[in-house]
Parts: C-alpha cells; structure tokens; sequence
C-alpha cells in the first residue's frame, strides 16, 4: 500500500484517506472506517486486502447502506466468491482489478487425475483430498468434523475414480497460484544450476567471482522498508503493536557486542575482555598491578629483603649458642620453626608485586596463607608452652609432661587447620581493567590474625 501511495502521488493522484485494519480488530474501529468512506468525497476505493478481511469491510459497508463505490480490487478478494450472489450484485458490478494469468501447466492435469491412496500411500494430503472428495475415509472409525458437527464416514471402497470429477477440483488446483508456485521452484532450480556452472571470471559477486557452491545460504537478508538496518554495536528492538519490519537499534551494553548487520541479540565478552568504544568486538582488559620498577613496589622489596637478612640472621645466631641455657630455655624448636616461617612469608610478599600469572596467583593463593598461619600458629604454641611451663611450677601439677615435642607439633597442626580455611583471593573484574584483590572473609580473618597477635603480646 505504501509503494502504491509513492507512485500515486508521483503522477499527480489525490490521496483522500489510507486506513488499515485487519480482521480480528475490534468491530468499533471498523465503523469508523465505514464511517470515514461515508464522510469523503471521492468516490474511489482501492481495497489492498484479503478475502477474509474484505468480507469483515463488506458486511459493515452493507450494514451501514454505503453505495455508489467504485471498487479497484486486489487479485486476493476480487475473484474469490466471499459474498453471497446479491452482495456480490452491490458491491463487485463495475470494480476492476487485476488478477492472476492462468497458464496450463503442462502434465499437471494428466498427473492430478492419475492421483489414488494406493500410488501414495504415505501422503497424508492425498488422503485427506480423497476423503473430502468422496466423503469416505480411508481409515474405519475415522471421524472427520465439517462446520461445527462431527460425523463418521463410511469406509472408503477402493473403487473410487477421478474420472468425470475433474470439474469439481481441477479449477481450484489450476488456477493461477499453481503456476506462479511452478515458476518460483523453476526460478530456484535455474538460480542454483547457474552457481553450480559458474566459471571464476564470470560470477556475479565482487572481482567476478562464484559463489561457495559446499553451502548455499543467503547473503543478503531482505531490507525492511520500515526500518533501516541496524550496525555492528547495537541490536533490533520490535516496536510495539507494529510489523516484525519495523525495529529500533539499541546500542549494545558494555561488556557485550555485536559483530553483524541488524543482529538479534548482543554477545557477551568474556570475564577477561571488555567491549570496544564502538561495540563490535571485545579487546583483552588491562590488569592493574604492582610493578618492580614502580616506587612503592621498589620500597617494598627492599624492606623484603631486610626482613630476610634479619630472620636469617637471628637463626644464625641461634644456631651458634643453640647449646646455651638462655636458647634452650627458649624452646628452640618452635623458634627456628618461626624464622623459617618468618623467612618465607617476607618471600612470599615478592609474588604480590610483578604482573600476575597462573602460577603466582596460585602462590599467594597458598604459600602466603600456610606461612603466615605457621607464624601465628608458633607464637600461639610457644605462648601455651609459657603458660604451662608457669603452672607446672605448682605442687602435684605434671601438665609439663603432656606437652612435649610431638604435642607441640600436633598443636601447630590444629592451630593451622582452624585458621587456614579463611584464606583465598578473589578476581574482581570491573568496567574494562582487572583488580585482583582478598576476599570481604579474608578482611575479617585478617582482623582476627591482628586480635590474635595482641592477645600474644599481652
């Protein structure tokens, strides 16, 4: 209708009024259809329609008594008998059309009358034209339904023939829209077998090249007059109450693209990629970290490495008078235990400055954790060996005897496994950049490891 309208005014035809409805409507709104062709002044109908909602307009024009149209039909309802003979007598005498060519096809007719059940058993559209033509079925028992009411059928014979019937359904097959479905599927048989005898220099495509004869799909999905197409970074949105043509573009979210013209949906980019200013393909994130040859990272390695050289020296020493009273008297055990832990967790500090890896990740993930709690875990035991030490010192008190070097490391054990379920890392990935920072339950295990270090030193 649009496209009749363009051409229309182009030559200089005055459009009164252009409505559209379709059958289902509500019956108000066709009345005020009727009731603006009473109201005009031009006389002249086009009806762009179907049979099923031309005969919807027809019964309310003739119930509102409109007269003197002139009707321009479409081949949908100008031919087709909607109406019965004295409507028809009211509204189609004088309209005009176009219609359909009837071409004979050639064999058709000899193959519709050579049609039986038993040449296509299988064919469930021949069955139901057979039963339909001879009320039978070919099935005992079957019921077959005709308006509202349902009956059953008697049995077809067998003994049915076509001949002296064709009158009857031959002109409903071979009218006009048989022949244009003759012409598309040759028209489809033609296309493909010029893609299949292409020659390279000859094709239609870009440089006159052939097409991928392996898969035959379509290149160019139809233009919609309604809408223009949608680009790459953004997707279709159907408007409401009107055609599936018709479509808004809506600009992907971040985080998500669109590598096509007029794409449905938007894709998701993975955890470690972010979506490009225009939207059409996802680009590797930057990873936010600390680097050696920052300052605070180069601070930090240097208090590292004093750390180290500090533990190690204090073992050292320890080492040399290990047989002194004052570094027996201190548990050394538990006191080379705690430098070597110490020792490492100054270590395990260098894994948190450089760009993170797989293995890094996993470092921090465990080293840190099981170092830092052995720390804790010999201040912990060395301060329970105090206390017990202390009482010992009562009458009739043998706790001294229950805490030896095997206790001691079944306490460190314990003191590991209750503490060392709270650690882990978790990778934060925000608007294109990676953080990768503790756990909120690491931030509260860490408030407890602080508690737990004061309690020691009080």
């Amino acid at each position: 209708m649009r496209t009749f309208i363009e051409e229309a005014q182009k030559i200089g035809i005055c459009i009164a009024y252009s409505e559209s409805f379709y059958r289902t409507d509500p019956a108000e709104k066709i009345r005020k259809i009727v009731q603006v062709m009473k109201e005009a002044t031009t006389k002249v109908v086009v009806g762009f329609l179907q049979s099923g909602d031309m005969r919807v307009l027809i019964k309310e024009i003739l119930r509102q008594n409109v007269t003197g149209i002139q009707w321009i039909g479409s081949e949908g309802w100008l031919t087709e008998d909607i109406l019965l003979p004295e409507e028809r007598a009211r509204v189609r005498v004088g309209a005009i059309g176009p219609t359909t060519r009837r071409t004979e096809i050639v064999g058709l007719r000899d193959h519709l009358l050579k049609i039986h059940p038993s040449r296509f058993p299988d064919s469930i559209f021949v069955k139901k034209f057979w039963e339909n033509l001879f009320s039978c079925s070919l099935t005992t028992g079957d019921a077959t339904e005709t308006g509202s009411s349902a009956f059953h059928l008697q049995p077809c014979t067998g003994n049915e023939h076509l001949d002296g019937l064709e009158n009857a359904y031959l002109p409903a097959i071979m009218d006009g829209s048989s022949y244009h479905v003759y012409k598309a599927v040759y028209a489809v048989a033609h296309a493909l077998d010029d893609m299949l005898s292409c020659e390279e220099g000859t094709g239609p495509f870009t440089n006159n090249t052939c097409a991928h004869t392996s898969s035959f799909e379509p290149w160019q999905i139809p233009r919609a007059l309604c809408s223009e197409p949608c680009p790459p970074g953004s997707r279709k949105v159907s408007r409401k109450g009107q055609p599936i043509c018709c479509f808004d573009c809506a600009e992907c979210a971040d985080g998500e693209i669109s590598n096509t013209t007029d794409s449905t949906d938007c894709i998701k980019c993975p955890l470690d990629y972010w979506s490009n200013q225009q939207k059409d393909r996802c680009v590797l994130k930057m990873i936010e970290f600390l680097s050696f040859q920052e300052v605070l990272g180069s601070v930090f390695v240097a208090l590292a490495s004093v750390g180290v050289c500090l533990a190690l020296g204090t073992a050292t020493i320890f080492l040399r008078y290990r047989e002194t009273p004052i570094v027996r008297a201190n548990n050394s055990e538990l006191s080379f235990l705690l430098l070597f832990a110490l020792t490492l967790c100054f270590l395990c500090s260098l894994t948190f400055i450089g760009k993170p890896t797989g293995w890094s990740c996993m470092l921090r993930r465990t080293a840190f954790g099981i170092v830092f709690v052995l720390c804790i875990s010999c201040i912990l035991g060395k301060t329970v060996l105090a206390v017990i030490a202390f009482k010992s010192t009562l009458p009739n008190n043998n706790l001294m005897k229950w805490f030896g070097p095997l206790q001691q490391r079944t306490l460190l054990k314990l003191f590991d496994a209750a503490v060392l379920r709270w650690f882990g890392d978790e990778l934060h990935a925000q608007a294109a950049l990676i953080l990768s920072k503790q756990k909120k339950e690491d931030l509260q295990m860490l408030e407890i490891r602080n508690a737990m270090v004061l309690l020691v030193q009080n």
